[in-house]
């Protein structure tokens, strides 16, 4: 009994324990930290039981409890988050290897609460730390659209001249003259050398 008592840490949740040896009774009293826990813990348990009937098969939201229980639940979590390196085996505040150990029936209360709330209830939200995430995925996934875009309105389209050497463009002359003097002297050759040829 000792080990189990030992190994849940137990020893960080209560203090002054005491036996009756006539009785059997035993007589405790928990941390403050622990006390303050308990106490956050049994009013958002008012607050879900008094809310209304849960039907346990709705898979949507259960909205009525969790609107009416969200802000207890939010101490809830934040004051088990701010308790794990708080409490030592001690009942101190300190800085030891142990300091970070909480009694197992915190730990399960809390996991059951957890699990009750985003499981039964539905009441979990996605974290707002998606936020930025989703918003810088845009920006970058847009920015080259943009840019493409912009450069393609205001850019100006090039036009290259090309400039030919001067020599293939001297041989391209002398070749167009040469021919235009072969098609305009080659007929009127012909026909001389025809009449010519006739009038003999």
């Amino acid at each position: 009994m000792d080990t189990i008592w030992m190994n849940s840490a137990c020893d960080g949740y209560a203090e002054n324990i005491t036996l009756n040896a006539t009785t059997g009774c035993v007589t405790y009293s928990v941390y403050p930290d622990v006390a303050h826990f308990l106490i956050l813990y049994h009013n958002l348990t008012l607050c879900m039981n008094q809310t209304d009937k849960i039907d346990e098969g709705y898979v949507a939201t259960n909205a009525s409890v969790c609107n009416a229980c969200q802000d207890m639940y939010s101490k809830l979590n934040s004051y088990f988050n701010h308790m794990s390196p708080h409490i030592s085996s001690s009942g101190d505040k300190d800085d030891s290897s142990n300091s970070n150990i909480i009694c197992m029936d915190v730990v399960d209360r809390m996991n059951h609460t957890r699990f009750y709330w985003s499981e039964k209830l539905n009441c979990s939200k996605r974290s707002s730390d998606v936020t930025p995430v989703v918003a810088i995925t845009c920006i970058v996934a847009i920015t080259p659209m943009i840019f493409y875009t912009l450069s393609r309105i205001t850019g100006r389209e090039g036009f290259k001249k090309l400039y030919q050497q001067k020599r293939l463009l001297l041989s391209q002359t002398l070749n167009v003259s040469s021919s235009q003097e072969n098609s305009e002297d080659g007929p009127i050759q012909r026909l001389g050398q025809r009449l010519s040829s006739l009038t003999r």
